[in-house]
């Protein structure tokens, strides 16, 4: 399953697998969207079925652990896209609420192999410039998509911790900050720190340890 909101108004979450199924293998290509500038009872949620118009990639109903972004679109509207990343494949897609279609994006460079780990996708949001990052993605690394030009980055990361510090953390972007906040991530050593800040508009993007 991913998720993500857009402003802080709308909660989007896309897929997920069928509890009773031990084995994960059992997925839902649903797609709901929850008004969160409304009040409602939390026995009745205003969710909403985002419709789909067209065939849908047998790729996007199969996706099991990935994550979601959203971009600025045209006309008023956003974009959200799903990254499936985890080993043995490298996917995305994105939907445009303009069309209700999906649209695979070109291909990405294949996962470093390892053990299996889940990324957190993130979108800056500064000014015209919109762009994905997702940091170990690649490895150790940070993969970094750009819209506009439909290419794909590697920039190097600090250590912090081990290589399974980079497993289900949290990634944000921060507007007040114009950066990224990076907390936590599974196996990551009692004796790292938890919480790091990436800048991305110097001159070749900064890592700082917050706490």
């Amino acid at each position: 399953m991913a998720y993500a909101t857009y402003q802080e108004s709308v909660l989007y979450i896309h897929g997920g697998f069928l509890s009773s199924d031990s084995n994960y293998t059992t997925r839902w290509d649903q797609f709901y969207s929850l008004d969160l500038s409304r009040n409602w009872n939390t026995a009745r949620p205003l969710w909403s079925e985002v419709p789909s118009v067209g065939p849908v990639s047998s790729q996007i109903s199969s996706a099991g652990g990935y994550t979601m972004s959203i971009w600025r679109g045209i006309k008023g509207k956003h974009n959200v896209t799903i990254w499936d990343m985890a080993n043995p494949r490298t996917f995305a897609a994105t939907y445009s609420f303009n069309t209700q279609s999906w649209e695979e994006l070109p291909a990405f460079p294949p996962p470093v192999p390892g053990p299996l780990r889940f990324y957190q996708a993130a979108t800056s949001n500064f000014g015209s410039l919109e762009r994905v990052y997702i940091p170990g993605c690649a490895g150790t690394n940070m993969l970094v998509y750009d819209r506009s030009t439909n290419e794909t980055n590697v920039l190097p990361m600090p250590k912090f911790g081990n290589l399974t510090s980079w497993d289900r953390y949290s990634f944000v972007w921060v507007n007040y900050r114009n950066s990224f906040f990076l907390v936590g991530g599974v196996g990551t050593p009692s004796s790292a720190s938890y919480l790091h800040e990436y800048r991305v508009f110097t001159d070749a993007g900064a890592w700082e340890v917050l706490y």
